[in-house]
Parts: C-alpha cells; structure tokens; sequence
C-alpha cells in the first residue's frame, strides 16, 4: 500500500518486501496499491442538499488522497520496479486521474505490458476514460452485487450526485463496449464473496434475494438497463478475464489443453437456466490443479 506522504519509503519497503508474503505459487504479492480517493472524488460536486446535510462548503467535490503530480511520479516509479499498479478510484475525478497515470507510467516503464494495471470500482467514469482504458489496456474491476443495490435503491446517492450521475452509477456493459477489459470482484470482507449472484447482478442489474439488503431494495426498478451485460460477458468477467487481471491467463481462466485444471461442476445448465434463478446454483464438486477439493454430499 503506498500513501502520498509517504510514497519514496513505501517504494523502498515493497523493493526489498517484494515476495516475503509470498505462498508457493498460490499468493504472489506483486501489486502497488493505491487509494485515490476514499469515497467520491469527483469534477463536479455534490449536490447543494448533499452539502448542505453533510456539512460541507457548497461546491464540495470530494477528496482525492494523493497529490497527481506526486501520483503520477510514484506509479511510473512503481511500474518500473516491476509492480502491477492498482488503484481504489471510486468518483469520476479520482478514475480519471488512475487511469491517465497508469497509462503513462506504462509507456514509460511497461510498453510491452507486461505488467496488468486496474482501477478497482469505478463508481462514476466519463467516456472519455472508457475510451482511454479500452485503448490502453488498464483493466476496469467491478463489484456486480453493488449494481443492483446502489444504482436501484440508494436514495442517498440519488441525493449525493443528482439525477443524471445517478444514472450512471457503477457502469459495466459500456466499459465493455470501449473495449475495456472487465473483471469481477467481491470487495470481500466488504461484501460477500457470491459468484453466480455476481452474474445474476451483471446481467439483470437487480439485488438477488439473498442479498441482506434485498428486501430494502427488491421492488426498485432498473435506472439503467444499459449497462446490464450478456452472461458470455459476464462469465468472461468472472474467469478468464480475473485470470488476465492477475497475469495468469496462460495458466488458468478458462478450460484448455495444457493448462491447470480449476473447474466447478453445477447442477443446472447455465445457459438454460432463467437468470434470476442463478443465486441458487449450486456447486456439486470443485476442482483444483486437477484434484477434486470439494464435493457435495
């Protein structure tokens, strides 16, 4: 983890740390990690009501955590030092100023990307970064399960942004449509780790019933049907394209000759399965580098 005030001493650590933590092939730590913003740091403000209920001076934009200029120095530094480089951006602003860096410090440091950059959530992005994610091969990862919460039934985000950014809360399909690779993630211990709930959520963008804020949020409507995805996007979301997030899509991620075994068999067939019904899936057996791990009884 590196911090803005701290940034040189951070670099130095993770050099001489790199593969202390390290777990035969099994955990590898070989990310810079970076926190943006804390919530939303955004270019336009909240709203005068959110401002107003919260305390803040009217024009309030949210806090970006690092200085850019310092930002953009250390990320280079980092991607020259062999790290991935990820950074938690939840508002526009904060995405913004992630994925212009990393693209930079790739073409410094990383012109062969080698090396997998991903600005995590992604709350609220313009076109404009979609454009230049989709061009520049920084990875987009998203947690599905918020999607159908906080764009459906978080009134106090309605509050916070206004009507318009509202709508464009938490976007997939259109990252996708850019050309961005998207891969998905729980945020656990956030939030829980639900796999075929993730794909219900990608698709159909509603909270799936057992979710603890279903009956909260199970009679809102879509905002957004837009960004619900295909399940072929949203299982690549989930394997192959996790596998690439991590560098390891010659290895696992999908199902091919030569590589590792990590399979789950189900007791439906997903694509004759009605979509709201894959909260219920269930994993029969679970396979590991060619070895069942897991069974059902």
């Amino acid at each position: 983890l590196f911090n803005n005030t701290t940034a040189e001493q951070d670099l130095a650590y993770a050099v001489e740390h790199r593969h202390a933590y390290d777990v035969d092939d099994l955990v590898k730590v070989d990310a810079a990690k970076f926190f943006i913003d804390g919530d939303f740091g955004l270019f336009e403000p909240y709203t005068p009501k959110a401002c107003k209920d919260n305390g803040w001076e009217e024009g309030y934009c949210g806090e970006i955590l690092w200085d850019e200029e310092n930002f953009r120095k250390t990320a280079a530094a980092a991607q020259k030092a062999g790290f991935h480089l990820h950074a938690h951006a939840m508002g526009d602003r904060a995405v913004a100023i992630a994925a212009n860096a990393f693209k930079a410090a790739q073409e410094e440091a990383d012109p062969g990307k080698t090396k997998r950059n991903v600005v995590i959530h992604i709350a609220l992005i313009r076109d404009e970064e979609k454009k230049l994610m989709g061009e520049s091969g920084v990875i987009a990862s998203v947690q599905p399960l918020w999607h159908g919460v906080s764009e459906n039934g978080n009134e106090q985000e309605r509050t916070y942004f206004g009507d318009k950014r509202y709508t464009g809360l938490y976007p997939c399909n259109t990252l996708i449509n850019h050309g961005v690779t998207v891969a998905f993630g729980s945020d656990f211990p956030v939030y829980p780790l639900d796999t075929f709930g993730s794909i219900q959520t990608a698709i159909a963008r509603k909270i799936t019933p057992n979710d603890l804020q279903y009956e909260l949020c199970k009679n809102d409507p879509v905002v957004n049907t837009a960004e619900c995805t295909s399940l072929q996007n949203a299982v690549k979301a989930g394997t192959i394209n996790v596998a690439y997030e991590l560098g390891l899509e010659n290895v696992t991620g999908s199902i091919e000759l030569n590589k590792s075994a990590e399979l789950v068999l189900i007791d439906c067939d997903l694509e004759n399965t009605p979509v709201d019904q894959y909260y219920k899936i269930k994993v029969l057996e679970t396979v590991f580098k060619g070895k069942t791990v897991y069974k059902a009884e």
